[in-house]
């Protein structure tokens, strides 16, 4: 007896499923890379903003006493919203709101509060991306291990020298203007510091 060719063998309906499966993953595969390129640019951004997080928060101890003059804790707040304002949708009203944000991390440190001297390697640094037509959203948490410095101790009620293993976490709301990404809303900027006695800080 002659063997029916494979074709007619086999389940006509499982062959149409699997073509069917196979157009939508490469549908898919197409549309997230033609993503790439939108996803790399927001989280560029958001880069950027946790560069200046970090840098902010670990402040000189000559840096410091400088801005214990409020005059000069004013001009370093203007100086940061001045960095920020590139980044942002032009005429935002959220900037000041961002500043907002950095200038309680200058705050811990010139009120005697908290001082990072060294900050610990990144040992996790997760991040998520959620784009929508011209709109985007990025959020990320970000931890250190082994930073050094002066961390306050509710117990005592005084900055203790110690470590403490930090942690950032950002949200970030972005819109696509004249085919530029920027930010029009920092929704949650914070850093925590967790010390070996098990006290933190919030900031």
């Amino acid at each position: 007896m002659k063997k029916k060719p494979f074709w007619r063998r086999v389940n006509r309906g499982f062959v149409v499923s699997m073509a069917l499966l196979a157009v939508v993953a490469v549908y898919v595969l197409v549309t997230q890379l033609m993503l790439l390129p939108d996803k790399n640019a927001v989280r560029s951004l958001a880069d950027d903003v946790c560069a200046l997080a970090e840098n902010v928060s670990m402040l000189s101890e000559e840096e410091i006493a400088s801005l214990q003059d409020p005059a000069a804790l004013e001009a370093k707040k203007a100086e940061i919203r001045e960095q920020l304002k590139p980044l942002f949708v032009e005429g935002s009203d959220y900037l000041e709101e961002a500043a907002e944000y950095f200038y309680s991390l200058l705050t811990m440190q010139t009120t005697g509060m908290q001082q990072v001297d060294t900050r610990g390697e990144v040992v996790r640094n997760d991040s998520s991306c959620q784009l929508e037509e011209d709109t985007a959203s990025v959020s990320i948490d970000r931890q250190y291990k082994g930073s050094h410095g002066k961390f306050w101790d509710y117990k005592t009620e005084a900055a203790e020298e110690g470590d403490a293993d930090e942690s950032l976490g950002v949200s970030i709301v972005f819109k696509k203007a004249g085919g530029t990404w920027k930010i029009y809303r920092i929704g949650n900027l914070y850093m925590n510091a967790y010390t070996g006695m098990g006290y933190h800080v919030v900031y």
